[in-house]
């Protein structure tokens, strides 16, 4: 098991947003991680491309962000704002391995988390879903206050209370 990082990690860990030169470095970690996503597709270069400008910039609901550690990218989180009161979170994707298990992607979690708490008073409740086989990521989200409220055939929808 890979211990985590020492220190205060609020000094390392960062978030920005998406920009259009993380594409690359997005549809790598994406097909190289699909396994954990709902659609398993590859994802190529101008499926990517299409998806970025068609449907990701003509939303200004939904951001992802990219996870920095030391200023180097090594993961995603994405908040999609919903008309009802919710916010959801999805992409969450650690892309460079050697940072897993140290404590980087719950600091970042945590950001985003605060980011729009303090941001969106009228918003209600987080909420994912996630792989029902994907147990270390259940784990997570409920190590971050995340509560199972529902089962589906192959995901478990979890929400956290603002």
């Amino acid at each position: 098991m890979r211990k985590p990082l020492t220190g205060n990690l609020s000094n390392f860990v960062k978030l920005r947003k998406l920009r259009k030169n993380d594409l690359k470095m997005l549809r790598f970690w994406r097909n190289a991680n699909r396994k954990f996503f709902f659609n398993k597709d590859v994802v190529s270069p101008k499926m990517q491309i299409n998806w970025y400008y068609d449907r990701y910039l003509k939303n200004p609901n939904d951001t992802i962000y990219i996870v920095l550690y030391k200023n180097v990218p090594v993961g995603t989180l994405a908040m999609i704002k919903h008309d009802n009161g919710e916010l959801e979170i999805g992409r969450v994707m650690l892309g460079e391995k050697k940072y897993a298990r140290k404590g980087i992607m719950g600091k970042a979690l945590e950001l985003l988390l605060k980011l729009y708490e303090e941001n969106n008073t009228d918003m209600k409740r987080f909420f994912l879903e996630v792989i029902r086989t994907n147990k270390s990521a259940i784990e997570f989200y409920e190590k971050h206050g995340f509560k199972q409220i529902e089962e589906k055939a192959d995901e478990i929808v979890m929400t956290k209370d603002i």
